[in-house]
């Protein structure tokens, strides 16, 4: 008997930028897990990768070495970003299920909502990250809530597999779209612990390193209405929050107490300042799954959380939880994380267990899975 067809699998990567949100970090590290597979990087392989990419992935030193890190991963480069509308709507109608056609490709992962009304052959799964454009209106603009939520529906409806991230996230979209549980798949974020510095719990600044955009939904108010409630030394460094310059002043107005904020930062700067801060906290009222938990975990910094269930799902016992709008209770988990320095070893501890659930490649192995899945279903 003769070996089986290498299964072409096409990863529609474009949303990976010079600074990657969440689902961009997400499609690298999911690319970065596939890489390292047997699967696909072995003697006899059974799948071969292709990456769809735009050119603004590659403007940024950090990101452009993790592209050239892949070796398994074959780069295709178009110039349809998707911040770009209606240009690049127009290219995933028109241009990709014909480049599809071209490599031959077996399955398309669309791993940011959205997928082509038709891939002919190809198999479609689509990751949906969360449900929070419904949940959390009010952390996007009404035009971006009708474009995603209108492409999702749609995007789930045809799709063969439609995976999430957590299997919180999997239950509140499938309970809202009406999805049947048998085309659904939970396919988590991974990480690599090796490649993030671990200080010393000794050695942190008295800092709370908050990892988040500026969305509503994240919450960065209760941590502010918290600081004339902590008695201890620690102030907050916001990473990645990029609110307009007039919000940032009035915030700085009503809270006085020194807190920083650094508003873009490499992923490789988010595991430094991790890495030396006394913890971490995420006061988020919705994600879809939170992938700085990962980084935390893997730079060995206790967490302090929202008492949401996705952040419970993905962290476990390695974290003190507080209700996401409880100001006092915030200021009692940051007093309390800060002055037991056993508790902090013991959360840190559960964290390093805790990570090997998260592997790079046992998540791009449920990928695969899914993929496989997504085949028989158009079969």
């Amino acid at each position: 008997m003769g070996e089986a067809p290498l299964k072409r699998l096409v990863v529609d990567a474009r949303w990976v930028g010079p600074q990657p949100t969440g689902v961009g970090n997400s499609i690298l590290r999911h690319l970065a897990g596939l890489d390292r597979l047997p699967e696909v990087c072995g003697p006899n392989p059974s799948w071969r990768v292709f990456a769809i990419r735009t050119a603004q992935s590659l403007a940024s030193t950090s990101t452009r070495a993790v592209w050239d890190d892949f070796t398994h991963i074959t780069t295709i480069d178009v110039a349809a970003s998707p911040e770009l509308h209606p240009s690049s709507d127009l290219w995933m109608i028109r241009s990709l299920p014909r480049l599809l056609r071209s490599l031959d490709a077996d399955v398309l992962y669309s791993p940011a909502y959205l997928s082509p009304p038709s891939t002919g052959r190809t198999a479609r799964v689509v990751m949906i990250h969360d449900d929070l454009i419904w949940a959390e209106p009010q952390s996007y603009p009404l035009p971006f809530r009708l474009y995603l939520g209108t492409g999702t529906r749609w995007s789930a409806a045809r799709a063969h597999r439609v995976v999430f991230p957590s299997a919180d996230a999997r239950d509140r979209v499938a309970a809202r779209l009406g999805l049947s549980a048998d085309r659904l798949g939970v396919v988590p974020h991974g990480i690599d612990p090796t490649s993030y510095a671990e200080y010393t719990l000794s050695d942190r600044r008295p800092v709370a390193v908050f990892v988040a955009s500026a969305e509503h939904r994240k919450n960065h108010a209760v941590l502010l209405e918290s600081l004339p409630k902590i008695h201890s030394e620690v102030t907050f460094h916001f990473l990645g929050f990029r609110p307009d310059q007039t919000r940032l002043e009035g915030l700085r107005r009503q809270h006085s107490r020194g807190w920083e904020v650094t508003p873009s930062v490499t992923t490789q700067e988010v595991g430094k300042e991790l890495g030396s801060a006394l913890m971490m906290v995420h006061p988020s009222r919705g994600e879809g799954f939170g992938l700085p938990l990962l980084e935390a975990m893997a730079c060995g910094t206790p967490m302090i959380l929202s008492d949401i269930p996705v952040l419970r799902e993905v962290a476990g016992e390695a974290a003190l939880y507080v209700p996401p709008d409880d100001a006092a209770g915030w200021a009692q988990a940051v007093d309390r994380l800060a002055g037991d320095p056993n508790l902090a070893a013991d959360l840190v501890a559960k964290g390093t267990a805790r990570l090997k659930q998260f592997t790079l490649e046992g998540c791009a192995r449920q990928l695969l899975a899914n993929c496989d899945a997504a085949i028989g279903a158009s079969e």
